[in-house]
């Protein structure tokens, strides 16, 4: 039994074995035909991932040993973390210049798990690639972030409603009414964007690609209409807002 057991090992190993080494020899000539910054030696497969461990501390502070490594390689350096590229940037200047003029050289973010799993396939403004729908995300969190702060003013024409010219007095009608304007062009763009989406049915379900599913179906004695989709992404929207700042604070 130990021994059927030590020839499908062996045997599964000589299988991946020369899979895992075309994949890292192909890995390898990809880097060195692109100009990458300077960087400490990789290993197949782990690539950087050793130098994090500092031998001498007994402690896993990655931030003290990539300190070490920029000292030594320079404030723009390139690491292999497994199978993904980094850069580490670890100066001032360095950040400045990467920040300011290749800001969209870097702008995407990676796909991760949580991402994936959590947030309807890398769909939260924190997750998704730089682009138009990002765009709109973040547009949309600003402006909300304004209507959240009107919403705890007092106003007194809610006191005196017949009196509707203290609405315009005052300005809030008038800044609430702007701020609905912008939010409904941004609802509108991410309700098409979804529609054009759902006709090429390449992408993943997000709430959005559901409430129009259900629209469409009319299974419902009461019609989701468009103002309610966009009331429910408006809605979403401000609670992922509060998320996010509910987990930065901790």
């Amino acid at each position: 039994m130990e021994m059927e057991l030590t020839n499908i090992l062996v045997g599964a190993l000589f299988l991946v074995l020369p899979l895992l080494v075309s994949k890292w020899y192909k890995e390898y000539n990809d880097s060195s035909k692109r100009k990458l910054p300077p960087g400490p030696w990789k290993f197949p497969f782990i690539g950087s991932l050793h130098h994090l461990v500092d031998r001498q501390s007994s402690e896993f502070l990655p931030h003290r040993t990539l300190a070490k490594l920029a000292s030594k390689h320079g404030p723009l350096m390139h690491m292999k973390l497994g199978e993904r590229s980094a850069i580490v940037v670890s100066s001032p200047q360095m950040v400045r210049e990467v920040m300011r003029k290749h800001d969209l050289n870097f702008s995407n973010r990676p796909v991760l798990l949580i991402g994936t799993e959590m947030f309807y396939g890398q769909a939260d403004m924190g997750f998704c690639n730089y682009g138009r729908a990002c765009k709109n995300q973040e547009s949309l969190v600003d402006i909300m972030r304004a209507v959240a702060g009107s919403a705890g003013v007092f106003d007194l024409g809610d006191l005196f409603p017949s009196a509707k010219m203290i609405h315009f007095i005052s300005g809030l009608k008038y800044k609430l009414r702007k701020m609905h304007d912008e939010v409904d062009v941004l609802l509108e763009e991410i309700i098409n964007e979804h529609e054009l989406q759902n006709s090429d049915q390449t992408t993943e379900e997000d709430i959005v690609d559901v409430l129009l599913r259900l629209q469409k179906s009319q299974d419902f004695s009461i019609p989701i209409t468009r103002d309610n989709i966009k009331a429910i992404i408006s809605e979403d929207r401000r609670l992922q807002h509060q998320q996010w700042n509910g987990l930065s604070q901790n």
